[in-house]
């Protein structure tokens, strides 16, 4: 049966189903429609989908706790031998790189869970998927048991791919636990990398076309069963326990990949391990949207005596964010609130050449409020808006179209580039 709008008496719209019928009668027949109301059975359906998705929400908090409780480990460990030895200049450099790693690890955690509960487009670009691989298995490591050993294979003219490399990393982090509880006594995990060109025919249902990277994840425990391998990408299938298992690990894996526009697939029988292929399509251009490597990408220093005005309600990422303009070249003053901020803007005769504030904040003003009301009255001021919730930015009124959005948490180079893109577009 057809869906479409129906049209109430007082000019409501509803969710209907037409079925068409034809009834048998002395004229020769006549057609029969039926009109449904489907209101109440999209409601129904719509509360049956949030539903699942807070139970697969509330299976994943336990991972989602033991994978940040880890990263926070590497973190506040390396802080304190930072603290208990502040003189070891390269042991120092060692214990900054790794919590740093961790800290952007844990980032890339939140963006993961908010891109399933909130289904975020994904955000592809050129990576070095080796050096992706490389720095996740090494977090893995410390917590991986030590009777299981893990292979890496790569040619060292692997192609770079075109991939959301949160979702990638976090994909290889499925991929990696499932693997290892598969081998409770032991055994290897490899991770094995190649190029290929697929010449998938045009009425094959799974057909690849094109450059793509091969990654094959095996490993040597019990294997799967053909049932079990036909089912494995289903979302909430587990041979797990509820207590060790979602059910959505290889879903995701799979969702992900698709949206990548590449391919997933299981090899493996009862017995003989279990080996995971992705097919990552190729960067067109490896300099396309390559990712930042460091901080000291290059940036256009502000004019001498160039003024930031940073609006935050937490003190400390206040600091943080003054502490990163001022090494920018700005100076800085400060506003600890939407509220407290908006007279210095509305005073002409303090000179302000960038605005960097939060979205949400407590008082009349919040972020937006403030953007908008800084837009109007100073039409040339660069914005820059940050938050630490991607759902929180919903441009109100339209007149932040454009404006730079930066997530937290951010690096000193990203904050760089989108003030620098702020500036052009004000320039513009």
């Amino acid at each position: 049966a057809p869906s479409m709008t129906g049209l109430r008496r007082d000019g409501t719209t509803f969710p209907v189903a037409v079925t068409l019928g034809r009834l048998a009668d002395t004229q020769g027949g006549s057609i029969v429609a039926m009109v449904h109301d489907l209101t109440d059975l999209e409601a129904l359906q719509e509360r049956l989908v949030q539903t699942a998705k807070l139970e697969a929400m509330g299976n994943l908090t336990g991972g989602m706790a033991h994978d940040f409780n880890n990263f926070l480990t590497i973190i506040i460990g390396s802080l304190d031998f930072l603290h208990l030895d502040p003189d070891g200049v390269t042991d120092s450099q060692r214990h900054i790189e790794r919590a740093r790693r961790a800290a952007e690890r844990a980032a890339d955690l939140t963006k993961s869970l908010l891109a399933f509960a909130r289904r975020q487009p994904l955000v592809p670009q050129a990576t070095d998927i080796v050096a992706h691989i490389d720095d996740t298995l090494s977090l893995l490591r410390p917590s991986t048991p030590s009777n299981i050993q893990i292979v890496v294979e790569f040619p060292s003219d692997l192609w770079r791919v075109r991939v959301d490399a949160s979702q990638f990393d976090s994909s290889i982090v499925n991929i990696a636990t499932n693997a290892f509880d598969a081998m409770p006594n032991g055994g290897t995990f490899r991770v094995v990398g190649r190029n290929t060109v697929q010449k998938g025919q045009p009425d094959e249902p799974e057909a690849l076309r094109g450059d793509f990277v091969a990654i094959d994840l095996i490993d040597t425990g019990g294997g799967m069963s053909p049932e079990v391998a036909a089912n494995a990408f289903e979302p909430f299938f587990s041979t797990k326990d509820a207590r060790h298992g979602t059910g959505l690990g290889l879903s995701m894996v799979h969702g992900f990949i698709k949206q990548s526009e590449g391919h997933a697939e299981i090899d493996g029988a009862l017995g003989v391990g279990t080996t995971v292929r992705l097919y990552l399509p190729r960067a067109a251009d490896d300099t396309d949207g390559a990712e930042p490597k460091n901080e000291a990408l290059e940036h256009t220093p502000p004019s001498p005596g160039a003024r930031a005005l940073v609006v935050e309600d937490d003190e400390n990422v206040r600091e943080v964010a003054a502490a990163h303009l001022w090494a920018l070249g700005y100076d800085v003053i400060e506003a600890a609130s939407g509220d407290l901020a908006w007279p210095l803007i509305d005073d002409l005769d303090v000179a302000i050449d960038v605005l960097f504030t939060d979205i949400v904040m407590d008082g009349e003003l919040d972020g937006l409020a403030l953007a908008e009301r800084a837009r109007l009255r100073r039409p040339t001021l660069p914005i820059v808006l940050t938050t630490g919730y991607a759902g929180a930015r919903t441009d109100r009124s339209g007149i932040l179209s454009g404006t730079p959005l930066l997530q937290k948490p951010y690096r000193r180079a990203e904050l760089a580039a989108v003030i620098e893109e702020a500036t052009d577009r004000a320039n513009g």
